[in-house]
Order: C-alpha cells, then structure tokens, then sequence
C-alpha cells in the first residue's frame, strides 16, 4: 500500500495517528511506524537490496526486524550466525573473572605491604 494510504502505526496494539513528519519506515520489511515504536535504537547491517549483511550498513529497522531469526539472533554455529558474524565470538567471561580475582589479589598484598602485616595465603 502506498505511504498516503497508511494512517496507523504498523506495530499491533499501538495504533497512533502517523502525522506526516512522524512516519518511520523500517529500512528491512518497508512498513510504516510511529515515532514511539520506531525510535531508531534498533539497528541492522543491510546490503543494498535489504538483506542482512555482515559488510552491510547500519539500518533501522522494528523490532520484528531486529528479532528475526536471521543473523545475529540465530543459535550460535548456525549458518545464518556464522554468515553475520563471521565467526567471531568470544566469551570473555572466564577470562574477566581471573583478571579480576588476580587484581583483587594484588590490591590485598599492596594492603599487607602498607600496614606491614605478615603475608598469608588465607585472607
């Protein structure tokens, strides 16, 4: 349907008037959104003819857009995953939680040193 024609947000449930400077197009699915709805916080890399790219643009796109199961938001190793992604992942986790220990560590020898207590390994 033409963009004239649209009179509604295209989000289910909102159903706000759209005035002529607050219409939002969702870059991915072409639909039409109130400024509420479409705020510009969700974004996706989209090649030129709208499909997800990992080398893309940055696009807003709805939420429907940005959920689908496409890219970023499918099962890790899946194709789809892997193509958006290109592989990259890292759990950084672990890798936070010894630095952090190891800082937490160094900042209660430092403690010991300055009150001049005797070092133990049980804190």
């Amino acid at each position: 349907e033409p963009d004239y024609a649209r009179l509604h947000c295209s989000k289910e449930g909102c159903g706000e008037n759209l005035q002529f400077l607050g219409r939002h197009h969702c870059r991915k699915c072409g639909k039409l959104f109130c400024g509420k709805c479409m705020n510009g916080k969700f974004q996706r890399r989209l090649n030129m003819r709208a499909e997800y790219a990992s080398r893309g643009v940055f696009c807003k796109v709805c939420y429907g857009c940005f959920t689908e199961d496409n890219g970023w938001f499918s099962p890790h190793d899946s194709p789809a995953w892997l193509e958006a992604t290109n592989g990259h992942s890292r759990d950084l986790l672990e890798s936070f939680s010894r630095f952090r220990t190891e800082q937490q560590n160094e900042a209660r020898v430092q403690e010991c040193l300055q009150r001049d207590m005797p070092l133990t390994t049980q804190w």
